[in-house]
């Protein structure tokens, strides 16, 4: 079953983001919504143990409060508990990703409401940047989640390619990321991680067990995505 992200998010805020955020919320003369991604969502929604000193986030609502004087970088705030508020500007989420999104901390702070995007939603936002740390994310939440690749695809396609400006080479590195998440998930014993690599297609050794190859040099993929092996005990991502 998927983790119950409703019971995870609530009360789990540790010091010293609930006295960072609960800072802002004593500014605040009215009420403010804001559309959260990256790693405070990850790991304090998704559950993934990992180091994160931003609170990105996508929209806010309303949009014309200095929200990056008050705890963006450099600011009092931000320099006082190492921590910076940051508007994500390279990113397009899934059209009707609003609807869909689900509030963290519920009834923790007074005007300051964090939303976070349904897993599906997540994923795809991390397409266009697709650094390490965004394929390790996407990979963390699909496992974890237990999501279907047709829905991921069926998402993508009618609520985010249209609005894309290189649709085909994200849509490429989309089957590319299913593949290496569907071959994590036949090894459900085995650590999955992703990991660039060089591809050493002529160097592996032939026949090993459980063995994934998509060659770099392929004509069907975007020039510069990175290609995934599976070789039994890791995912790989080259």
């Amino acid at each position: 079953m998927p983790v119950d992200t409703q019971s995870r998010s609530k009360g789990r805020l540790p010091s010293p983001w609930r006295e960072f955020l609960s800072e802002i919320d004593s500014m605040l003369k009215e009420p403010l919504q804001l559309h959260c991604i990256g790693g405070l969502v990850i790991c304090y929604f998704y559950g993934l143990p990992r180091v994160t000193g931003d609170i990105d986030y996508y929209t806010a609502v309303p949009a014309n409060l200095n929200l990056l004087d008050i705890a963006g970088e450099g600011s009092e705030l931000s320099n006082r508990y190492k921590i910076r508020l940051h508007h994500v500007a390279v990113m397009t989420m899934s059209e009707d990703y609003e609807t869909r999104l689900t509030e963290m901390f519920p009834g923790m702070f007074k005007q300051l409401r964090l939303f976070a995007p349904d897993p599906y939603d997540y994923i795809l936002s991390k397409l266009e940047r697709n650094t390490s740390k965004d394929r390790d994310d996407a990979d963390y939440v699909f496992r974890t989640q237990k999501l279907d690749s047709q829905a991921l695809r069926e998402r993508y396609q009618q609520e985010l390619r249209p609005y894309l400006a290189k649709e085909n080479w994200h849509y490429k590195t989309l089957e590319l990321c299913i593949e290496i998440f569907e071959a994590c998930q036949r090894s459900p014993t085995e650590s999955c991680r992703f990991a660039p690599m060089r591809a050493r297609r002529d160097t592996e050794p032939q026949g090993r067990r459980g063995q994934l190859e998509l060659s770099e040099a392929s004509s069907k993929r975007p020039s510069n995505a990175f290609s995934f092996r599976y070789l039994g005990k890791g995912c790989a991502l080259q």
